[in-house]
């Protein structure tokens, strides 16, 4: 294929100047633990491009998954992405002033100006920093020692730091690509290529093997997922619930330490639903072991650990119960967003970190082909020690996703349930009002949360905004009417609130159209530019 030769070439091209600098850092390697500590994370970097290289043109490297090179069984516009990608690696290298000037100049002797040493250009810095020590004058030797480091510390370390930071930032958007085009194929949807798979250093490396142990646990068939899950099977009463947050019982559990949280899904009596007994406990089986594996598998996918899960016949419903972090007790974003702090609203920083956070964890439940499907402020837990502006901001670095009852596999039957609560059918896209009659997809998933980083970007429900016009009587049966005025908000106000870019991405939800990039392209462009907005900051 000519994109994947095209692909190949740029990797050449770009290899070696790694190598440049590489031996460059090595220079700096004196000058104490910051030195060493940034060639390390730059090798770090470089050993990953070495490893993608392998998987993308290895021959056969995936047999018999996949046979031949990755690359000719990745889309055309996944090739066009990587070459991006790379055209974007050689430039952000060749800007680092030590590799412009390493292929021209040529090891020679020179006299250290001291005193004229900030008015140098970067280049002729570094070419002080390149030359061999050929005098054998100790006093020279001395002189030339001094101010070399004298050049790092003012002038040569905050270069290098932005170098590696970009180059390793480069390394995770290229693992993010790869992943996309990777988990879709057909390939690794069987139990024991995914063993295989695991054995792969090269894929380990790059980052692709990330949340493996979820993904055996989706290929695992109903009959073996009692003996895979590591979520335990309990009774109601082990349950002892003290108090409430929001929809969720916090209590403790018969025979363990610490402090749990149930939830529950409810299901219909028999005859009442398309989806027999059988498939519903499989899907709470499975539900249950993939959230107790999550977090320690995935971390981004940012969810509390679920230890245990038990059926409540009686209520019609099944309880997952969930690991509490030993932090103060939880409060919803709904409830912390009906708060006035003293101070005012959190900062433009904490709210952006914590939509790019939100973002994230849902991205990475996607990237497993899991939808959420009940994604509202309701559903996502904090864990504010006090009730100051600055702590409660200290918890918008750490939210959990939670309201998993209707989540369910992309692929499995959607129970097409209706929904008659405006105020949370605000977050529901306008096809899904009602009684819907089609499928749950992950756009739906993605304008729900559009909604809520609206709501993060103003600090303020949406049931609230125009003095609650979103949800009156009047606007019941107007989803279409609903989302131009949410739209309204985020167009007139988010740019002065968070930033064009913030705004962008809340519109891009909100609308849902992405013109020719599919929806998982989509949402990583959202990620990246919601991580871009907190950076700038």
């Amino acid at each position: 294929m000519e994109a994947a030769g095209i692909v190949f070439g740029a990797v050449v091209l770009v290899k070696p100047i790694c190598t440049t600098i590489d031996d460059i850092l090595k220079n700096y390697s004196g000058f104490g633990k910051d030195a060493e500590r940034l060639r390390l994370r730059f090798v770090v970097s470089r050993t990953r491009l070495d490893s993608m290289e392998r998987v993308l043109f290895d021959e056969n490297k995936f047999s018999p998954a996949i046979k031949g090179r990755l690359i000719d069984h990745l889309p055309g516009k996944i090739c066009d992405d990587m070459l991006a990608l790379l055209r974007q690696l050689y430039g952000l290298l060749m800007e680092y002033a030590a590799v412009r000037t390493q292929y021209k100049m040529e090891q020679q002797e020179t006299k250290v100006d001291v005193n004229s040493l900030a008015d140098l250009s970067p280049e002729d810095r570094i070419k002080l920093l390149a030359l061999d020590k050929k005098r054998t004058d100790a006093s020279h030797q001395k002189s030339v020692g001094w101010a070399r480091k004298m050049m790092w510390v003012a002038f040569d370390k905050a270069s290098t730091e932005k170098l590696v930071s970009e180059f390793e930032a480069w390394a995770q958007r290229t693992q993010t690509l790869l992943e996309a085009a990777w988990w879709p194929l057909s390939s690794f949807q069987t139990l024991e290529r995914l063993q295989k798979l695991e054995e792969d250093n090269d894929a380990k490396t790059v980052g692709l093997l990330r949340g493996i142990a979820v993904r055996k646990l989706l290929v695992t068939s109903p009959a073996l997922m009692h003996s895979q899950s590591q979520a335990k099977e309990a009774i109601p009463k082990d349950f002892f619930p003290i108090s409430q947050v929001g929809a969720f019982e916090l209590g403790t559990l018969k025979g363990s330490d610490g402090y749990y949280m149930a939830e529950y899904k409810q299901y219909a009596a028999p005859g009442r639903s398309a989806l027999s007994d059988t498939v519903v406990r499989h899907r709470v089986l499975q539900l249950a072991a993939l959230l107790h594996e999550a977090p320690i598998s995935d971390p981004a996918l940012r969810v509390l650990q679920c230890t245990h899960y038990f059926e409540e016949t009686p209520k019609s419903r099944f309880g997952l119960v969930y690991l509490l972090p030993s932090a103060p007790a939880p409060a919803t974003l709904a409830s912390i967003l009906d708060v006035k702090y003293k101070g005012g609203r959190p900062s433009l920083t904490a709210r952006i970190h914590l939509a790019y956070k939100l973002a994230l964890c849902l991205q990475r439940l996607h990237t497993y082909s899991w939808v959420h499907k009940s994604l509202r402020p309701e559903n996502v837990l904090l864990f504010p020690p006090g009730n100051d502006l600055s702590e409660m901001e200290k918890a918008l670095e750490d939210p959990r996703l939670v309201g998993f009852e209707y989540s369910r596999q992309e692929s499995d039957f959607s129970d097409q349930f209706g929904e008659s609560d405006i105020k949370r059918n605000v977050y529901r896209h306008p096809t899904r009002w009602g009684q819907p009659t089609n499928r749950f997809e992950k756009i739906h998933d993605l304008y729900a949360l559009g909604v809520i980083l609206l709501e993060i970007g103003l600090w303020s429900r949406a049931d609230q905004l125009d003095n609650g016009a979103l949800v009156a009587s009047n606007m019941a049966h107007s989803p279409v009417a609903v989302q131009n005025k949410l739209l309204k908000h985020a167009q007139v106000r988010l740019g002065f609130y968070a930033g064009d870019a913030f705004r962008d991405a809340v519109v891009a939800c909100l609308r849902g159209q992405f013109h020719e990039t599919n929806i998982t392209e989509a949402f990583s462009g959202l990620v990246d530019r919601l991580e871009a907005a907190g950076k700038i900051l």
